[in-house]
């Protein structure tokens, strides 16, 4: 029996490799980008509605309301340094990252009686914060900043940790950023659920259309 030449071995692997070979391997690499997404998004529970952010706003243009954007609320005591500069540097690192993203925001809620509006101020240009659009600094007496802690929910005494709070103001997770897993499935899921600009331009009327 006439055995088969080299050159038609070929031929046929490299048949059953475009035929076989690449399809399972794109089903392989999308069900794993799938379950990636699946197991992110897991992390995500119904925690209650954003309190009322205490009113005095010392760096930043809070608008009257945050509904329709992303919200990452920081919690920080800072008391303690290594958690400042943590804090910090994670903020700053994510709100470089989403920079450019119209419908995010970041929103810190500070006790009045640890720091005032200069350590604020020397804060957000030592960790590069600009937009005052974007971004929030607030002081709150020890009253209104213990309600608010405990109205946000925070679990344990983790310092610090960032909420995550969808378009809705609903409180969907909270991340420690002292492990950096946790800050990755932050940045992660922030990507995952921030809400798209809605662009008035990409309206269509339907008397324009005649």
């Amino acid at each position: 029996m006439k055995l088969p030449d080299s050159k038609a071995v070929i031929q046929f692997l490299l048949l059953v490799f475009i035929l076989v070979g690449l399809p399972l391997g794109s089903f392989l690499y999308l069900q794993k980008g799938l379950d990636y997404r699946k197991g992110v998004m897991s992390k995500m529970g119904q925690n209650g509605a954003m309190p009322r952010i205490p009113a005095r706003t010392v760096w930043g243009q809070l608008p009257d309301s945050l509904q329709g954007n992303l919200v990452l609320v920081g919690y920080l005591n800072p008391s303690s340094p290594e958690a400042v500069n943590l804090y910090g540097e994670q903020m700053s690192k994510m709100y470089e990252q989403f920079d450019s993203a119209a419908t995010i925001c970041f929103l810190t809620v500070l006790p009045a009686d640890l720091v005032d509006s200069v350590w604020v101020d020397k804060f957000a240009q030592q960790y590069k914060f600009k937009d005052k659009s974007q971004a929030f600094f607030v002081l709150a007496n020890q009253a209104d900043w213990q309600q608010w802690t405990t109205a946000m929910k925070w679990p344990n005494d983790i310092n610090p940790q960032i909420a995550l709070v969808s378009d809705s103001l609903q409180i969907r997770a909270y991340f420690d950023l002292t492990q950096s897993e946790q800050v990755k499935d932050l940045v992660q899921l922030s990507a995952m659920i921030m809400p798209r600009k809605k662009d008035k331009e990409l309206v269509f009327r339907r008397e324009e259309e005649k």
